[in-house]
């Protein structure tokens, strides 16, 4: 079943959302002005009738016996055809033209402030995108300068013409500067991608209400409008037995009428298709391995940025914790939090699935790069297949990961193991960090500590004997030392069933006890 929240995206999806609504609003002013011009023609005709019946009346008076008994019939027959239909012109008058004119003027009120706020999204989100831009090019030039004046410098210390200490010492001075520089435009092109993300993720839940308020003012539009053609129906039975064959049909047709089945078929129609959540990922000059640069450089700054978004992943996945923590407990106990807080919890998880996926997708091109850079194994992520790079005409790299969304929002559930995957993730990043720092320049070495195959993979370690595996279905904080803190979707390795409440087994290397009603066998 479509609806408007998973329909209207794309580039030009608020603008055929509006269009949609415009023509249901302007369905609304066409039949308020019809069934006015239609109480007015059976008002015309109704007196018309009337002025007929009186002469009726009249004529009998020269005329007598069953004649005139019959031509009085007639008369009043005209007489009561009058009253009828100008029974029937104030009805649809009263009951069909006015209430569908303020319809179409209250749709006309509601929309104003949807549209308004999207619009005012929209700005806030393209003044974003060009402060991200700005900011992103000055990182890249930062970056540049640093480096042509470090290779100005060891062009001076190994170069066969003898430059003086002074402009050495120089020339290091500039390098700090410059140095400085680079890390601040670096540390404001992160909080402006921050911002950036923020204002896309406004505008998405502010185009989610748009739809959401315009699918409501659709349905009470689409069961107004089926109330209108029941009233009509009934006014035309009541002035025309005759016609009984074809109100049955228009009683077949208006019981066909359904909201939900009408905007099924706008979506199809008109609809621009999904939502693609388009997230511009962080890119910094260094992971371009087309520009030239010392690969001592490149690595070290590139491990540097690399413990960075290991930190920005594991916030970003205690903050999901935290609302869905608060999601679980409005579930536990409905009365705490109505429906509307529920789904503002739901608009939060999903806000916090993109930042998690945000994150994670940029740390993975960092390993990558640093991957390529020190000769390792290439690793696997489950966003690699959603994210795309391109380049502008002066060479800069922008690189967009595009998740599929369904349902209001939510990640394709294809993709989605935030809880067990982002903790691995960011434990194995840090572990080949060090490692990485460890080993020192030997790429060799490099390629065989970063990615372990046991940092992606849950094999069994060697040291227990394991009689099978299960996966968590909810968070459980361990409260004792010999008790197992567990994640939704986390991967455990069963050791021992002591009882039917409490079973032995291992995550992440660690041993413990943990509830076996909170996990399912796999």
């Amino acid at each position: 079943m479509s609806n408007l929240q998973d329909s209207f995206w794309d580039r030009n999806g608020f603008e055929e959302l509006r269009k949609v609504m415009r023509s249901s609003q302007d369905f609304c002013k066409d039949l308020s002005a019809i069934f006015s011009e239609r109480a007015e023609i059976e008002s015309r005709y109704s007196q018309s009738m009337a002025k007929l019946a009186a002469k009726a009346t009249k004529a009998t008076r020269n005329s007598w016996g069953t004649l005139q008994c019959a031509w009085d019939k007639i008369a009043e027959s005209m007489a009561n055809d009058a009253d009828a239909h100008k029974e029937l012109a104030d009805s649809l008058n009263s009951e069909l033209g006015k209430p569908m004119k303020a319809k179409f003027e209250q749709i006309t009120k509601d929309r104003k402030p949807v549209e308004a706020a999207v619009e005012k999204a929209t700005k806030n989100l393209s003044d974003q995108r060009s402060s991200e831009s700005k900011a992103k090019s000055s990182t890249y030039s930062r970056s540049k300068d640093l480096e042509q004046l470090h290779e100005q410098l060891e062009e001076a210390q190994t170069g066969t013409k003898p430059v003086p200490d002074k402009d050495i010492a120089k020339l290091e001075q500039r390098i700090k500067k410059a140095e400085d520089a680079a890390k601040k435009a670096d540390t404001d092109y992160i909080q402006q991608c921050h911002k950036a993300e923020q204002a896309r993720q406004q505008w998405e839940v502010s185009m989610y209400t748009c739809a959401q308020r315009f699918e409501d003012i659709e349905r009470n539009r689409t069961d107004f409008c089926k109330e209108s053609f029941g009233k009509y129906q009934q006014f035309m039975q009541k002035l025309i037995p005759e016609l009984q064959q074809h109100c049955d049909i228009m009683s077949q047709h208006n019981d066909a009428v359904d909201a939900t089945s009408d905007i099924t078929t706008c979506c199809e129609k008109s609809g621009t298709g999904p939502n693609v959540a388009e997230q511009i990922l962080y890119d910094c000059w260094e992971e371009d391995t087309q520009g030239t640069m010392n690969s001592n450089r490149r690595r070290t700054i590139l491990e540097h940025r690399v413990s960075t978004f290991v930190s920005e992943v594991e916030k970003a996945q205690k903050v999901r914790r935290g609302i869905e923590s608060l999601s679980t407990a409005y579930k536990g106990t409905p009365s705490f939090g109505g429906e509307t807080a529920q789904e503002d919890v739901h608009r939060q998880i999903c806000a916090a699935d993109a930042m998690v996926d945000y994150y994670q997708a940029s740390l993975f091109k960092l390993q990558c790069a640093l991957a390529q850079v020190t000769s390792a194994q290439k690793p696997d992520h489950r966003l690699d297949r959603y994210i795309s790079a391109t380049r502008n005409k002066q060479g800069i790299q922008t690189t967009t990961l595009a998740v599929p969304l369904k349902n209001g929002g939510t990640r394709d559930s294809a993709i989605e193991s935030h809880s067990s995957h982002t903790l691995a993730t960011a434990h194995a990043a840090s572990s080949n960090l060090q490692s990485l720092q460890t080993n020192g320049d030997s790429s060799k070495d490099r390629s065989t500590s970063f990615f372990d195959e046991d940092e992606f993979d849950n094999d069994p370690d060697a040291g227990h004997n394991y009689i099978g595996q299960c996966s968590a279905l909810y968070a459980y904080e361990g409260t004792d030392s010999d008790e197992l803190t567990i994640q939704p979707g986390d991967k455990l390795n069963i050791i021992e069933k002591q009882d039917e409440n409490w079973w032995k087994g291992e995550l992440f290397g660690r041993v413990g006890l943990f509830p076996a009603t909170y996990v399912e066998e796999i």
